[in-house]
């Protein structure tokens, strides 16, 4: 593992995947939209380099982020998917994701747990495909969770490291 600040301008080290724990994108979304490792991040992705994103690595890999003033920046574009910033908590609870197929995280049929606590909202595109399916919680549908694109996932869902989720991502670069 070697840490990289998407805001100190940091080089895109050499890797076999990515990880981007969440955060509070929102806050930096100017200064993480001129960010030009965000577009090597999109470059590697399209390429086939796994990422995984939970929560804020999920808006980071989105298309745009448009913050509570109301102001829309560009993100990576990784994922098409649209997120706006709402006044108040948009889920709030334990979650349980079942995988609809094999994903960097789990295997088809896997159950996943974690949490999830966010503001936003995702609108994703007519032809979005999804990892899980939620059976308890709000994923980024209400009914699905794990954007995927290529060979990254984003999910609004904070798995548990008991999961073992984060142990099945590091097999498999």
């Amino acid at each position: 593992m070697e840490p990289v600040s998407f805001l100190a301008d940091d080089p895109f080290p050499p890797c076999d995947g990515v990880y981007l724990p969440g955060g509070y994108p929102e806050l930096y979304a100017a200064e993480l939209s001129e960010a030009a490792i965000l577009d090597e991040l999109a470059a590697r992705a399209a390429d086939g380099l796994p990422v995984l994103g939970e929560c804020g690595g999920l808006m980071t890999l989105a298309e745009s982020l448009t913050t509570a003033d109301g102001d829309t920046v560009e993100m990576s574009g990784v994922l098409p998917a649209d997120v706006e910033m709402e006044d108040r908590y948009q889920a709030l609870d334990h979650v349980e994701l079942t995988a609809t197929d094999r994903t960097l995280t789990a295997g088809r049929g896997e159950t996943l747990r974690g949490h999830e606590f966010h503001y936003s909202t995702a609108t994703v595109a007519s032809d979005a495909r999804f990892a899980f399916s939620v059976d308890r919680g709000e994923g980024i549908t209400g009914s699905a969770d794990g954007l995927t694109e290529h060979q990254t996932l984003g999910t609004y869902a904070h798995v548990h490291p008991e999961s073992g989720a984060f142990d099945t991502f590091c097999e498999r670069l």
